[in-house]
């Protein structure tokens, strides 16, 4: 019964269990096996995790198993995603006045704030980089989903979250200043996967859609709101929120005038 118990738990996903082996026949080897083979997958599970700590847990799963069958995992394809590029407005002149320990633990604490905003409608983020923060959406499909929205709702937390964390800041740390954030989003066809060299991999986008996004995000100094889309993701989202046109500007590396949007009641509270 208990070599049954053992089958069970590895059919449910339980793996941190042992079998008795102390019986000197063909079961005593059966229970080695099981036991063996629940090792090898708690392993797997608890490097999935660590793994996960790095890169987006559905990256990690995704070469975990890829790696099992040997695939070759350079190259990409191409896929219509949504890219949010956040950064911290003037925050250079901030981080000189702090200790390098004082420094880390703001980030620690402002980054962790963004995962939860980041990753409550779906996104996965990507990279930071410095204080900027690369999110995706679409990357883990969902037909009910359309992934602009996505984007545009966890920037709209991003802001939130950034003024609940501001207070508490002020609050425990009066005289600190308030950190200033600014959100740019863009839809469009990209290439995603694995770049690098068979040594050193990294899953990312690329294509001149995920440089837009970035382009976007410059924008987002006042007196621009501090979330501005392209029309690309207003088309797809302005039956669901209340959008508006805010500006038309030259960005780098595109020939015509991109006009950017935002959500009406950030408009209404630039300095949000």
């Amino acid at each position: 019964a208990h070599i049954m118990d053992g089958i069970q738990n590895v059919a449910d996903g339980v793996f941190d269990f042992e079998l008795d082996t102390s019986r000197p026949d063909e079961f005593g080897e059966v229970a080695q096996g099981i036991n063996n083979m629940a090792s090898s997958l708690l392993q797997r599970e608890q490097i999935r995790a660590a793994f996960g700590h790095f890169v987006p847990p559905e990256v990690a799963k995704d070469f975990l198993e890829r790696y099992s069958k040997d695939e070759d995992m350079l190259g990409g394809e191409r896929r219509e995603l949504t890219i949010l590029m956040s950064d911290l407005r003037d925050f250079t002149p901030l981080s000189e006045t702090l200790e390098p320990e004082e420094l880390i633990e703001l980030m620690n604490a402002y980054f962790s704030e963004m995962v939860l905003a980041l990753r409550a409608p779906g996104g996965v983020v990507d990279k930071f980089m410095g204080d900027a923060i690369m999110a995706i959406f679409g990357l883990v499909f969902n037909e009910d989903e359309c992934h602009s929205k996505q984007a545009v709702c966890a920037g709209l937390e991003m802001l939130e979250r950034l003024e609940k964390h501001n207070a508490e800041r002020m609050k425990a740390k009066p005289g600190s200043s308030p950190l200033k954030l600014g959100v740019g989003i863009h839809t469009g066809e990209v290439v995603a996967g694995y770049v690098g060299s068979h040594d050193r991999l990294e899953f990312t986008v690329l294509g001149q859609n995920v440089n837009l996004a970035a382009r976007i995000e410059g924008q987002t100094k006042a007196p621009a709101p501090p979330l501005l889309f392209s029309k690309e993701v207003a088309d797809k989202v302005a039956s669901k929120i209340d959008v508006e046109e805010v500006l038309t500007a030259d960005l780098k590396g595109v020939s015509e005038p991109v006009k950017l949007f935002s959500v009406k009641s950030v408009v209404a509270s630039p300095g949000k």
